[in-house]
C-alpha cells in the first residue's frame, strides 16, 4: 500500500477507525478483507516487517582521540510474539446467543503457550 494514492472516503473510514480504537480497547472491521481499514493495518505491518528485516541502525561513536566514526548497530531480535484471536459465535449450537470466545497464544524461540476462555449459552433448551 506505501505509495498508493488513498481515497477521501478510505481516509474518512481510517480516520473513523482511528477514534473508535481510540475510544474503545478493540475494533471491529466490518467487510475486513477489502476495507481501508485492513488495507492500511497491512500496510503498516508490512512496512514494520520490512523495517525489522533491515534492522541495522548507523550511530556516531566518538573516539578517545575526539573523532567520531559511523557504526553499524544491530537492533537485538524480538524475544516472543503474543496473539489474541477474539470472536463471538452462537454456542453449543447455532440457535444459541452469540457468546464471547478468546484464544491467547505466546511464541517464543523455546517456548509456546496458549490459553484459552470460552463461554456458552446457558438458557439453551
Amino acid at each position: 500500500m506505501v505509495g498508493t494514492p488513498i481515497t477521501p472516503a478510505a481516509e474518512n473510514e481510517i480516520r473513523i477507525a482511528t477514534v473508535q480504537l481510540l475510544e474503545t480497547p478493540e475494533l471491529v472491521v466490518d467487510n475486513s478483507t477489502s476495507s481501508a481499514v485492513c488495507d492500511a493495518l497491512r500496510g503498516l505491518f508490512t512496512a514494520e516487517a520490512a523495517s525489522n528485516a533491515m534492522a541495522i541502525d548507523e550511530v556516531d561513536i566518538e573516539l578517545s582521540d575526539g573523532t567520531s566514526k559511523q557504526q553499524q548497530k544491530e537492533i537485538p531480535p524480538e524475544a516472543g510474539r503474543e496473539f489474541l484471536l477474539w470472536n463471538t459465535i452462537p454456542s453449543p449450537t447455532h440457535h444459541s446467543l452469540l457468546c464471547p470466545q478468546r484464544l491467547f497464544c505466546i511464541l517464543t524461540p523455546d517456548e509456546f503457550r496458549l490459553a484459552g476462555a470460552f463461554t456458552t449459552d446457558t438458557n439453551v433448551m
